[in-house]
């Protein structure tokens, strides 16, 4: 069994509808825990929609921004979400919710994949060598 995080807010609310859709159908749902959504922006009718869910569990976080923005790194709001990706991680983690596992919000489950879960290793780390650079990231 694994529990899985991601960071959502009301900008990106049409790809949480396909994230937590697509984890339902397409994961084995028996074999999640606890589905942890940090909330950096989401309304009142996003979270209903996303706790209608039984395993879903919307954190709290510092900051209320429903909109997004490019990826440009000065002043950007995007920024202002991601960088509290590992912060909250980290205090979910420390919570004894492991194995924790990391996933955009912006991605589709497209089958199970506790099968690349390797509990032996403390952290595991995604390849996408496919990119000219930035091969490494921090989420499935």
């Amino acid at each position: 069994m694994y529990n899985v995080f991601t960071v959502l807010n009301s900008a990106y609310m049409r790809f949480g509808k396909i994230w937590i859709n697509s984890l339902y159908h397409e994961a084995d749902y028996d074999n999640v825990g606890k589905i942890f959504i940090l909330d950096t922006g989401l309304t009142d009718e996003d979270k209903t929609y996303l706790t209608k869910y039984d395993k879903v569990q919307i954190v709290p976080s510092d900051i209320d921004i429903k909109e997004s923005s490019n990826a440009n790194y000065q002043k950007s709001v995007w920024l202002s979400h991601v960088l509290r990706k590992t912060q909250y991680f980290r205090q979910i983690l420390e919570k004894g919710n492991s194995p924790l596992v990391m996933v955009d919000s912006d991605c589709m489950f497209i089958g199970d994949f506790s099968q690349h879960i390797d509990e032996t290793y403390d952290v595991q780390v995604c390849n996408r060598s496919y990119h000219d650079r930035d091969d490494w990231i921090a989420s499935f």
